[in-house]
């Protein structure tokens, strides 16, 4: 019998209001924008579709060629797996263990492993818990993996998870370089964060509550839809800032149409950002460079989902 978790909800926006006072913060006075920036729109999707099975399996064949893609995976732990008494995370801990040799043999390729720890913008439930970023040179590669699961790791990925999305992705881009060092991020709050970038309160505090001497991963996933506005503007912009301090997009890519799990709007671009410091995300976000597009990014995207995240050791 197939599991699932079926979530269908109608789209709303919450988000808060900017507000109208200029904004003080140490090391980035006269760089922040100080008024009307549009906000981050809490939206949530039409259908939000979890499994542990393909959903649809056509896609492999359909949907990817023979060249490498991404599978971006993202996982929703049971509390409790039932399985000798581990949690969900650590049954799924047990069926990754399983897997390594395999991977290794196949030449697949771990980007990016990362405990999301809070979903800032956007709305679901629930929310997800992991991000895993594999790389396969074909879709036999991924086929052979798929069937070479032992039934024990089989047993203890069903125990571990709620469900997931697996999301097939092509690569647009993969940055390897160090994060830059004593960059001046500034020190914000919630309320100077959200005065200067758009962000709600709540969406700052989000970011905020990150430990603020440690990295931050800022994964993104866009829908574009039938968006008007142009979202690559608002991209470049965030880039460019990014870049100047210190922070580094990781990995970017296309994404396909869903192999576990699914969406309605569908989400058609993802990528992971590796910031110096909650500050440098807050930072980038209110630049007066990223702040002049926000109108390209809230027409330019019908849905923008932003999670924080911590990177964790790659299995292989």
């Amino acid at each position: 019998m197939r599991l699932a978790t079926l979530f269908c909800v109608a789209a709303c926006s919450n988000a808060g209001v900017p507000h109208d006072a200029p904004v003080e913060v140490a090391g980035w006075a006269n760089r922040a924008s100080t008024t009307g920036v549009l906000p981050f729109n809490d939206t949530e999707l039409d259908t939000y579709f979890l499994d542990i099975s393909f959903t649809d399996p056509s896609v492999l064949v359909r949907e990817l060629g023979n060249e490498e893609f991404v599978a971006v995976n993202l996982l929703v732990f049971k509390e409790d797996s039932g399985l000798d008494g581990l949690s969900g995370r650590e049954a799924y801990a047990v069926y990754t263990s399983m897997n390594v040799t395999t991977q290794q043999d196949l030449g697949s390729r771990s980007i990016l492993n990362a405990d999301i720890e809070v979903q800032a913008v956007g709305s679901s439930s629930p929310e997800f818990q992991a991000l895993r970023l594999i790389e396969y040179d074909n879709r036999a590669d991924f086929g052979t993996f798929s069937v070479t699961i032992p039934d024990e790791g089989r047993d203890a990925r069903a125990a571990g998870l709620v469900g997931q999305w697996l999301l097939p992705a092509h690569t647009l881009s993969e940055d390897r370089r160090p994060r830059g060092r004593n960059v001046d991020c500034g020190s914000w709050t919630p309320q100077s964060a959200a005065e200067a970038t758009g962000l709600s309160l709540h969406q700052a505090q989000d970011i905020l509550d990150q430990p603020s001497t440690e990295p931050v991963l800022i994964f993104e996933l866009i829908a574009i839809g039938s968006a008007t506005g142009d979202f690559d503007a608002y991209s470049d912009a965030l880039a460019l800032v990014q870049d100047e301090l210190g922070a580094r997009r990781r990995w970017e890519g296309e994404l396909i149409r869903p192999l576990i799990g699914d969406a309605d709007p569908t989400f058609e671009q993802a990528r992971v950002t590796d910031y110096p410091s909650p500050d440098c995300a807050i930072a980038t976000l209110a630049d007066p460079r990223v702040t002049r597009q926000d109108t390209n990014r809230v027409t330019g995207s019908e849905v923008y989902w932003l999670y924080a995240a911590t990177r964790t050791p790659r299995s292989f």
